[in-house]
């Protein structure tokens, strides 16, 4: 007999998550919050959720496993990270920013007689830029908001 199952965690921005003075963009009209994801999220909602702007990453783990006897005699695991792009700039003149996704990491899963724990880490960086001091000066630059890690 085959078993399944899934998870899936949605990074979203509510509202009241911007504070201060990087809720500006936000307060102009220049960027925009994200509604609430929906209670229940299955696989197939995923594309057009992302589509829609509903989420800002998403790590969805599928994974399955035979059993025979009552002990596991086989397992797999798909899905990955999902990323959706970065709108910035009023509704007429947005400007879309592409994320850039890093790698999935998939450990091996632990794997006992009766069980399967799968592991799965997603995401990536936001491909729109943000204001960042440069030390030692009064002025800023613009990049996307990757505290000491290169622009690829």
């Amino acid at each position: 007999m085959r078993v399944h199952s899934f998870a899936i965690a949605l990074s979203w921005i509510p509202s009241e998550a911007i504070k201060g003075v990087m809720k500006m963009p936000f307060s102009v009209g220049m960027a925009h919050y994200d509604d609430p994801p929906p209670d229940e999220v299955h696989p197939a909602d995923l594309p057009a959720l992302r589509a829609a702007g509903r989420f800002r990453f998403a790590n969805e783990l599928r994974g399955w496993i035979d059993v025979e006897d009552g002990k596991v005699v086989g397992y797999g695991q798909e899905g990955g990270g999902q990323l959706s792009t970065t709108l910035l700039g009023p509704r007429r003149a947005e400007v879309e920013f592409e994320p850039i996704p890093l790698p999935d990491l998939r450990p091996d899963p632990e794997v006992g007689e009766t069980e399967v724990r799968f592991f799965q880490t997603a995401g990536g960086r936001t491909g729109a830029p943000a204001p960042g001091r440069c030390a030692g000066s009064p002025s800023c630059r613009w990049r996307p908001p990757w505290r000491g890690a290169p622009w690829p």
